[in-house]
């Protein structure tokens, strides 16, 4: 009987706790309401009004009013802010479901800092469906107002917002996050035509906590498309606004997006990151941005003293059409494909596609110049970099340090093509500019194949490096269809020297190999090796074994190994989001040259197993 008893006791506890919210409710909504007004049918519709009442709110299950696990279905012209009134819990989000309807609110309507759907303090809330008309022109449009806001509260944060499927169009900007919020994630949703950002997040109370575990994009089915943010009166300057930035956060993944702009008012730049630790960007599509004032593709920065960027993943991207010229609406100046710089510790910048920039890779120090502050550990390397305006990678400050930088395994092809801006040496496929020996610290520039540079010139300047100390250059290929190609050292007894020059710095480029490194179709973006007989197969040192670091990002480790390169197999950049697949050098015996493996569909060789014994 006891046994009896105690099991029933049991099932009525499980029953219990299971049925708490397991009656999940649909209530309904229109701009004025109608019928009784209940929100139990569209008949009988709330309206905007009673959805923001809390008084139609609750904690607990209750058939009357919306708690954890309910439905919301919107239908009609919005024209009244959207507010919840209370959260959901992690097994029972609330759910607004905008796919009936439309969203009008003018931005300008809005009050100070808000969003047309506006979320405060509030948490587990599925946003989707929803398309919100601004009804402004970005021109117009003031600051602060978004399509949906999002921001927590001293001591009371708004976390676990997910934003599916939702289109925001001719508003102030997009989706934000702000201050103390938490676990945000945006999926498959299309945001254009804004003033400022499509997405931006950052901190304004620094004491109420930061922004973090933020998941934009996620995976290739979840992609997001961004397009032309960043807006500016002036047609060739556009606003201080990246398409997405995050500001003082950690923890977070931007993925599989694509960002671009195709108007003169618009496309600052694609993704910005300053002041933040542990970012994952990868597998985005950045393309298209001209202003004046363009920090670029892909930007990691500081402007503040007191913060820096740490553990910054950047790898598998494509970005292109970054230019200072080359098309009717094209006004930026010195932008980069990918830039990094000021006071920057650890990140890695690999397996990247960056073509038709003015950059390609770019590290330096402070925008507004030397601040005392070094940047150390940067590994760049299985890039391919491929007809920019400049340097295909540059290292660039007056003062500020370098420490620990590793430049290996890049393919750099036709940098500086363009003859405006080749008056000058320095302008050549790998370069440091304006520093001294002293800002130098452990440099190490292997492995890259460099060809084609400075096609517009007759001196075919492959490396300019204007210092050596702690600075180690050697196995990197060279090629020019044209002629020799040639290189320049501080140190070296000729101005430019051939690749293969006596009068280079002692043991530099003492394995440095020349000829045509026999690629497929680099004219056509192609750059896998064609076949064994290229002097890339098997011509690298190896680098390191194991792994770089292992960084943890939303609790997930993502190790980045010094042997990793781009399969010439199953790569796809042409593909939205690119479909980036990864060979390692140390599976292949030697190491290629170059950012790809030379696999031939099979892993070439393997060490001979030891210590074999056959068990009769």
């Amino acid at each position: 009987m006891k046994a009896t008893l105690k099991t029933i006791c049991i099932i009525n506890f499980l029953l219990f706790h299971s049925l708490t919210f397991a009656a999940a409710q649909s209530y309904h909504v229109t701009q004025k309401g109608a019928g009784y007004q209940n929100g139990k049918s569209l008949k009988n519709a709330w309206s905007v009004e009673d959805f923001n009442s809390s008084a139609n709110w609750s904690t607990i299950d209750d058939t009357s009013k919306i708690d954890p696990g309910d439905s919301v279905y919107f239908y009609g012209t919005i024209s009244k802010q959207i507010e919840p009134q209370g959260s959901g819990t992690s097994n029972n989000y609330i759910t607004l479901d905008g796919d009936s309807s439309i969203v009008t609110i003018p931005a300008n309507s809005l009050d100070g800092t808000s969003g047309s759907i506006n979320i405060e303090n509030k948490s587990y809330i599925k946003i989707k469906n929803f398309t919100i008309d601004g009804k402004t022109q970005p021109s117009n449009a003031l600051s602060g107002r978004a399509g949906i806001w999002i921001e927590g509260y001293q001591n009371q944060p708004s976390q676990y917002i997910v934003v599916d499927h939702c289109t925001i169009y001719n508003h102030s900007g997009g989706i934000k996050a702000y201050d103390n919020a938490h676990y945000i994630t945006v999926k498959n949703s299309y945001v254009h035509e804004v003033r400022s950002n499509c997405f931006g997040a950052t901190v304004y109370h620094g004491s109420w906590g930061s922004v973090s575990n933020m998941t934009i994009g996620g995976s290739p089915e979840h992609a997001n498309e961004f397009k032309n943010c960043g807006y500016n009166s002036d047609p060739k300057r556009a606003g201080s606004s990246p398409d997405i930035e995050l500001s003082v956060c950690h923890d977070s993944i931007i993925s599989y997006n694509e960002t671009y702009a195709t108007l003169p008012n618009h496309g600052m730049g694609g993704i910005m990151i300053q002041e933040s630790k542990r970012i994952l960007i990868e597998y985005n599509t950045v393309h298209g941005h001209y202003a004046v004032n363009n920090r670029g593709g892909i930007v990691v920065k500081e402007d503040s003293p007191h913060r820096t960027n740490d553990d910054i993943i950047i790898r598998f991207n494509h970005v292109y059409d970054e230019l200072q010229e080359g098309k009717p609406q094209a006004w930026g100046k010195e932008k980069a494909g990918i830039h990094a710089g000021s006071d920057v510790h650890n990140i890695y910048i690999y397996g990247n596609y960056v073509h038709d920039t003015h950059w390609g890779i770019r590290l330096m120090e402070n925008f507004s110049g030397p601040d005392g502050r070094n940047n150390e550990n940067f590994y760049v390397f299985s890039n391919i970099v491929a007809n920019t305006e400049e340097q295909g990678i540059a290292l660039n400050g007056s003062k500020d340090a370098f420490i620990n930088v590793y430049l290996f395994n890049n393919t750099i092809y036709r940098s500086s093509y363009s003859s405006k801006f080749v008056t000058s040496i320095e302008k050549t496929s790998i370069a440091n500019r304006g520093m001294s020996a002293s800002q130098l610290q452990n440099i190490y520039i292997k492995n890259n194949v460099i060809f084609n540079s400075r096609p517009s010139k007759t001196d075919y300047l492959g490396i300019f490096w204007l210092v050596d100390k702690d600075t180690f250059i050697d196995y990197n290929h060279h090629y020019h269809a044209n002629g020799t190609p040639t290189v320049y050292y501080k140190n070296s007894l000729c101005t430019q020297c051939s690749w293969l020059s006596s009068d280079r710095p002692v043991e530099y480029g003492k394995n440095d190999t020349w000829g045509d490194p026999l690629l497929i179709n680099p004219e056509k973006s192609n750059f896998r090796i064609e076949s064994s007989s290229s002097p890339l197969v098997d011509s690298g040192i190896k680098m390191g074994t194991g792994v770089i670091a292992k960084i943890v990002i939303q609790g997930r480790p993502y190790p980045v190994r010094w042997d990793a390169a781009l399969d010439p197999h199953n790569t796809d950049w042409l593909s939205v989001p690119p479909k980036v697949s990864v060979l390692y050098q140390n599976d292949f015996g030697s190491w290629e040259k170059g950012a790809y493996v030379y696999s031939n569909g099979t892993i070439r060789s393997l060490s001979r197993p030891k210590n074999l014994h056959i068990q009769y």
